[in-house]
């Protein structure tokens, strides 16, 4: 644009150079005069008129180029957020929110430029399996995808969401050398306000570990929200006013006679203690590691003059780099050597076998014992748990409890 203004300056400044010569040649021939003061006052006209238009055209393309900037994704080459924003959604819109899981491990594995062509394949995925929907680019690892009639939805929402997994997790993503996995939380919202209930129900799935949440209520979410909130809030103060307590649950052998107590958790409410049911909320809100500390010291210093006790440790309290010295400074200052069982939740975490394993063979060596709790609730894998070579392996009842009575239990 600056440009064109100094290409058209230029223009008329040479202009008025040529009518001031000219002027000069024709002062001598006034009849000639006048028709050259004609021809170029036309020329100035004409010359002005095409500059103006000049500068229309390029601000006019200058102007698609600015939109298609706006409502396109550069990256993914789909719609943007604000493409999205500006759409007149109808009561019967419908809109899927698909995030990319841990993403940002992506980025921090493999680099951030194969963390963009990942973000590339998902976006050309979702075009090529969802022809008839409008796929935008909501945020850095969220797509959305976009019909203006939930009408025009052909499948269930269920059959939409498994559509959308299997076009995103059960092929991986090959990348030069690199083979990755993705997985993705999903938010479903219908009416007018999709974008921002659609993000309601996103954060939803997300907190309760769903694969996908369906915005149906508004009062139904603005109460899980507040509950969510309030729980975070109330999990802070307990902490500042040293709130949180440990219970000793007794462990007792075949004749009643108590060999250990287990410790669990609890949060003083006045005169009630309420159990850690509020522990999904204090993971999301980071404040699991003080709590499961503050449990663990007070259970050690209960302790302090003898007696054997056990203390729960979930897969957050291992792969937390400030955990192990915490605990080897406890067992040292309290004397617990061969005193404590480490209880471990047999969960998700075993995922992570090797890091599981790694971490109880370096409290060995202090007599640290090993449980697994509630072995076949959950993923174990067998040999990997009996690898670790646990002390006790707490069965879930639902394996044993009718073996006295049924045959094939």
């Amino acid at each position: 644009f600056n440009r064109m203004i100094e290409n058209s300056n230029r223009m008329f400044y040479e202009t008025q150079y040529q009518l001031s010569k000219l002027e000069t040649e024709m002062k001598k021939d006034s009849s000639k005069y006048r028709d050259w003061e004609f021809i170029l006052i036309f020329l100035l006209v004409l010359i002005e008129m095409t500059g103006a238009y000049i500068v229309f055209k390029e601000l006019s393309s200058l102007n698609r180029k600015l939109r298609d900037r706006l409502y396109k994704d550069q990256l993914t080459d789909v719609f943007s957020r604000a493409k999205l924003e500006e759409i007149d959604a109808t009561k019967n819109s419908f809109l899927m929110l698909i995030d990319i899981d841990s993403f940002s491990d992506i980025n921090e594995l493999y680099g951030i430029e194969i963390g963009n062509r990942v973000l590339q394949v998902v976006a050309q995925r979702l075009k090529n399996s969802n022809p008839n929907c409008m796929i935008f680019r909501v945020s850095a690892d969220v797509f959305g995808l976009y019909i203006d009639d939930f009408q025009k939805l052909e499948i269930s929402i269920e059959e939409k969401v498994e559509a959308i997994r299997e076009s995103l997790i059960f092929e991986p993503i090959e990348i030069d050398e690199y083979i990755i996995d993705i997985n993705v939380t999903i938010g479903i919202a219908f009416g007018k306000k999709v974008l921002n209930d659609s993000l309601v129900a996103l954060s939803i799935a997300k907190e309760e570990k769903l694969l996908y949440k369906v915005f149906h209520n508004e009062h139904e979410f603005k109460q899980q929200i507040e509950f969510n909130k309030k729980w975070q809030r109330e999990i802070k103060l307990a902490i500042r006013d040293d709130r949180i307590v440990p219970f000793f649950q007794p462990i007792v052998d075949r004749e009643g006679k108590i060999i250990k107590y287990e410790t669990l958790m609890r949060l003083k409410e006045e005169e009630k203690y309420i159990p850690p049911f509020f522990m999904d909320i204090a993971i999301k809100t980071k404040q699991y590691i003080s709590l499961s500390q503050i449990t663990i010291k007070k259970a050690f210093e209960k302790f302090e003059n003898g007696g054997e006790f056990t203390i729960n440790l979930g897969y957050l309290d291992i792969k937390n780099s400030t955990t192990k010295h915490f605990l080897e400074e406890l067992i040292i200052k309290y004397r617990a050597k061969n005193r404590v069982t480490f209880e471990i939740l047999e969960g998700e975490s075993f995922n992570n076998y090797m890091e599981i394993k790694e971490f109880l063979n370096y409290f060995k060596k202090y007599g640290v014992k090993i449980a697994i709790d509630d072995f076949g609730a959950g993923y174990s894998n067998f040999k990997r748990v009996v690898e670790l070579e646990p002390d006790y392996i707490k069965l879930d009842s639902s394996l044993i409890k009718n073996v006295y009575t049924d045959k094939n239990s």
